[in-house]
């Protein structure tokens, strides 16, 4: 998939395209059906499926949140490449373009940049400054253009719209089984491996240790996870907390770290991504008197492991 962080940079095969427009923040069932609809159109038109998001959740910006988010932008952008898109427009959600009108937003988008054949865009969807612009206003502005705007209608799980606030509430308390329903696939995490404190290969145990860019992770336990390097997938023990065993009784840590054991694998992949697929929960963190009673959980958690994967190995994306 190619990405064009301006207009300028869109490859010739992006004039005339079907694009979708959004933050796509874990790119979960109701971002699929949009991003979904989008390849088929393009694909009855025998145009390029394309792609508008921003760099940053526009609440970054207007609210001053802190970033919180189901998926990073290089993560957000693997998985919609994963749908079929050929292309992507990363714009740069600072005040200038907060602060653009709706309609000039759509005109130097969807007409300016694209010469879009269609939008495809849910129903709840807002853009433009103080979010005015709406499907139906999209429609009126792009009829002298051309453009016709198809709506796709919320996806309803359990009784309640799919939306990336729900997943994250439901990844927090570790419920992994609803998050696979709400995303239509293993709840993954990508981050990078940074030099950590050695103390894994100490214990006959060498994890790389992720920074996850702002990445949403699960509540802290022992997992049975899938580490996926390049294309290469590998079963693996994965640890999210705050390393009990090695810290003074009442000492606080900010944020849990993520560690990833990689089942028979020894390369050195410092500086490398990696993205995680959290499969199922394995146990609690605990605190372990030393790190000899530490090695001996974790070779019981490997085998945890191996047995999980002995059952049959998950599939990679669920449809």
């Amino acid at each position: 998939m190619r990405v064009a962080r301006v207009p300028e940079e869109l490859p010739p095969e992006a004039t005339g395209a079907v694009v979708a427009l959004g933050v796509f923040d874990g790119v979960h069932l109701g971002h699929r059906a949009v991003l979904l609809r989008t390849v088929a159109r393009a694909r009855e038109l025998g145009v390029a499926a394309a792609v508008v998001t921003f760099d940053v959740h526009p609440d970054c910006i207007l609210a001053g949140a802190k970033p919180d988010f189901l998926t990073s932008l290089e993560h957000r952008l693997r998985l919609i490449a994963e749908l079929g898109v050929s292309c992507t427009l990363v714009l740069t959600f600072d005040w200038n373009l907060a602060e653009m009108s709706a309609q000039d937003f759509a005109r130097w988008v969807f007409q300016d940049a694209f010469r879009a054949r269609a939008v495809v865009i849910g129903r709840g969807s807002r853009f433009g400054r103080g979010a005015e612009g709406t499907p139906e206003l999209l429609a009126l502005w792009g009829r002298p253009w051309g453009l016709a705007v198809e709506v796709v209608e919320p996806v309803v799980v359990a009784g309640a719209p799919v939306s990336s606030t729900r997943i994250r509430q439901t990844v927090r308390r570790g419920d992994l089984t609803e998050a696979e329903m709400l995303l239509g696939r293993h709840f993954s995490v990508l981050g990078t491996v940074v030099p950590g404190e050695g103390r894994g290969r100490h214990l006959g145990f060498r994890t790389a240790n992720l920074d996850l860019h702002h990445e949403a992770c699960p509540r802290e336990g022992v997992y049975v996870g899938r580490a996926w390097l390049d294309k290469e997938a590998y079963p693996a023990a994965v640890s999210v907390g705050r390393k009990p065993t090695f810290g003074r009784e009442g000492d606080t840590v900010a944020e849990p770290a993520v560690e990833v054991y990689l089942l028979d694998f020894s390369g050195d992949i410092l500086g490398r991504t990696l993205e995680v697929e959290f499969l199922a929960w394995l146990r609690d963190q605990e605190r372990f008197p030393d790190g000899g009673a530490l090695a001996e959980q974790m070779r019981r958690d490997v085998s945890a492991v191996r047995e999980f994967f002995a059952r049959g190995s998950p599939s990679r994306r669920k449809s």
